[in-house]
């Protein structure tokens, strides 16, 4: 089944991933990169363990993404971070028992209380270092298994502490950089015990904004993470969407492939410091030279 399949691939794709901050795959974004080891902090009392944001406040996230709906909040109150995936209800994020950080670094690996089997995996923190810190927006792999007659949930989505109308800058210019996430359209024996499963989509992003005359360019910079790493290559922004003072942007991409093409996101931060966004693009497959399409989120920030 997609759903099941889209599973496995995201708990592949994580793996992989992994792989690559370890130095296996080489080159690129490191989405997951740790910060350097520091002592030992005191323990955390178990229910304010999840640690995604610095300064949270009672609130539910913006998000953008790819794959099933997930919506995402906070309770200052009882210290919790709360998901819903589709409409199966609000369930609290605990710390997965079996991912323990290293010593002076956060937990990223997260499950939904009370689902067994699922995963919530964030890739950015604001204790990392400063190429990988993000204090207002992250991206997260997620999947919840099938149960009680329900259907496996997954996905990719980007969230973050939206940016207030009017505080987005309307003078000068800003250049982000981030990082992309998501799934392919291309399968094959990629997954666990040799599963046929989606290639994971991973790379950089690039965006420029002339805050001033409500422009934007940029390019996408994917590669796939199958049996090994394949690049697509740099994919340039095409009809782009941004007025002076806008919250949100649009486009698409710059390619003579047939197929779902656009990308779309929003600032974060108090005065758009940061942004997220959900893509898909067409490509032809570096791997057999075939037609294929990549979905999925992304995060980006100023320098």
């Amino acid at each position: 089944m997609a759903h099941q399949h889209g599973w496995n691939a995201l708990a592949y794709g994580t793996a992989a991933l992994a792989l690559t901050a370890c130095g296996e795959s080489g080159g690129g974004v490191n989405p997951i990169a740790a910060a350097p080891l520091t002592p030992t902090p005191t323990p955390t009392p178990a229910s304010v363990a999840v640690d995604i944001f610095q300064n949270p406040a009672t609130q539910e996230f913006a998000t953008v993404g790819t794959g099933d709906p997930l919506r995402i909040r906070y309770d200052a109150t009882s210290h919790r971070y709360e998901v819903m995936a589709g409409t199966r209800g609000w369930n609290a994020l605990v710390d997965d028992d079996n991912s323990s950080p290293l010593p002076g670094n956060p937990n990223v690996n997260f499950d939904f209380a009370g689902m067994p089997q699922s995963f919530f995996m964030i890739r950015a923190h604001y204790t990392y270092p400063p190429d990988y810190r993000y204090h207002y927006s992250n991206l997260a792999a997620w999947a919840v298994p099938a149960a009680g007659g329900q259907s496996a949930l997954a996905g990719t989505t980007a969230f973050g502490i939206a940016t207030p109308a009017g505080a987005v800058p309307t003078s000068g210019s800003a250049s982000f950089e981030g990082l992309i996430e998501g799934l392919s359209t291309e399968t094959g024996p990629w997954g666990w015990d040799k599963e046929t499963v989606p290639a994971w989509v991973s790379g950089s992003v690039q965006l420029t904004f002339n805050f001033g005359s409500g422009s934007l360019t940029g390019e996408l910079r994917p590669y796939l993470v199958a049996d090994k790493r394949y690049d697509i290559g740099t994919i340039a922004f095409a009809k782009t969407v941004f007025g002076i003072g806008s919250q949100t942007f649009t486009g698409s991409f710059d390619t003579n492939v047939t197929g779902a093409n656009s990308f779309s996101g929003r600032f974060t931060g108090p005065n758009a410091e940061e942004l997220i966004g959900k893509w898909v693009f067409p490509y032809l497959s570096p791997i057999n030279g075939a037609p294929q399409s990549g979905s999925g989120a992304m995060i980006a920030k100023r320098p």
